[in-house]
């Protein structure tokens, strides 16, 4: 990172930085990415703000079954919202202009709340993260104990006070404070870009592991192959999280090399938008098919008794009833694993049930992404044994890693 040191003039008025020979100073109406970082800043709020309002929607008006990932995951969203304003409160300042064409004052303000931003990414991103890993190991681990399992544990027990000592590294990088946008203050400072590239290599790292690791589970399963690619696509959605990551990174390195401070940052904070709204989406996109086959059923209900009140006929209030009776027999909590009596094969497999999140004909599970209209080939899976069932759990043959 370059600082100005100005031994005189007005800092309102004095460039940052000299102009790069063909270039001319201009503090009035220079070019910005401003207009990207707003357009970035509001799809990414809407998409995050729909995904959480959609999760939250099937886990509590669905399952009615808030669970603490879901918290998690709404304080996350506020952080984001603070962390979005912050970004345009600094482009306002200068962020994303070339650092000639910024007076001393803003250089300062810009280095200043990029500092806080970077501060206030780090519990965003652990936030969506902590609350994605939590619905995976509901999801796909249960109460086992095998080496996924202790992966899962390895992964949110480092991610966790690695984000929190990147981000007390921020707030205390320098002694005192002030140091860090006015260098000429007597005191000592650690490396900013240090600090940026090592989150960075956090982010890489962690959204790769959180990617693989809901695969690994799902190739495991004995399911077929048309099946296991529905639910791969699902689940893989944190991709879009590792490319933002990956490129986070790269313009982390890049920053090293400039002296323009000022426009550097700016793509850094880009793609840092890019993954927060990745990982939040990552958590809801597995229960948007259910959201719509629960829609999908209440339209058809309430069609179905000509009623106009809450889409249910006493048909299905009934079998949602009888529904609730036999998990509440069968389950204990979303999370417990039931291994069915009889049916262990003689090869140390045994036949699981892993309850996906529903409650009740009418709510949403993954299984309800794996639709087998054609008789035929439903006829074969049942037959075969395996394959999504149509009920409120998932019925595999899993492997203990």
């Amino acid at each position: 990172m370059s600082h100005a040191v100005i031994a005189s003039g007005n800092p309102d008025t004095v460039p940052a930085l000299q102009a790069p020979e063909g270039q001319v100073s201009n503090l009035d109406n220079p070019y910005s990415l401003k207009n990207y970082i707003y357009g970035t800043a509001a799809v990414t709020m809407a998409l995050s703000t729909l995904a959480v309002f959609l999760r939250v929607y099937v886990k509590v008006r669905v399952l009615h079954r808030a669970q603490i990932e879901e918290y998690i995951l709404i304080l996350s969203l506020i952080a984001f919202y603070f962390f979005s304003a912050f970004m345009i409160y600094a482009v306002h300042l200068g962020q994303g202009t070339h650092q000639w064409n910024v007076s001393v004052s803003n250089f300062q303000a810009v280095v200043k709340w990029a500092n806080i931003i970077e501060i206030v990414y780090c519990p965003t991103i652990l936030g969506a993260k902590v609350a994605m890993l939590l619905q995976l190991k509901r999801i796909f681990l249960g109460a086992t104990r095998g080496k996924l399992y202790w992966l899962h544990e390895v992964l949110l027990w480092t991610n966790i006070p690695c984000y929190l000592a990147i981000m007390f590294s921020f707030a205390f990088g320098c002694v005192p404070r002030e140091k860090l946008w006015n260098p000429e203050l007597p005191g000592r400072c650690i490396s900013v870009n240090g600090l940026l590239i090592g989150s960075s290599v956090l982010n890489v790292v962690s959204d790769v592991t959180i990617l693989l690791l809901p695969l690994v589970v799902i190739i495991r399963l004995q399911l077929p192959a048309r099946s296991k690619m529905i639910l791969a696509a699902v689940f893989g959605t944190g991709i879009l999280g590792c490319v933002a990551s990956i490129f986070r990174l790269v313009y982390g390195i890049l920053l090293t090399q400039t002296h323009d401070f000022t426009y550097g940052i700016a793509p850094i904070g880009l793609w840092a938008l890019g993954e927060i709204c990745a990982s939040i989406l990552s958590g809801a996109i597995p229960m948007l098919p259910g959201f719509v086959k629960f829609v999908r059923d209440r339209n058809a209900s309430s069609k179905g008794d000509g009623s106009s009140g809450n889409g249910y006929n006493a048909s299905s209030s009934r079998r949602a009833k009888k529904s609730r009776n036999t998990n509440a027999n069968n389950t204990e909590s979303a999370t417990k694993i039931i291994t069915l009596p009889g049916d262990n094969d003689g090869k140390g497999m045994q036949d699981h049930y892993y309850e996906m999140g529903a409650m009740d004909d009418a709510s949403v599970s993954v299984s309800a992404l794996i639709d087998h209209d054609r008789s035929g080939e439903r006829e074969r899976e049942r037959e075969a044994g395996d394959g999504i069932m149509r009920t409120v759990h998932i019925r595999t043959e899993y492997v203990k890693a």
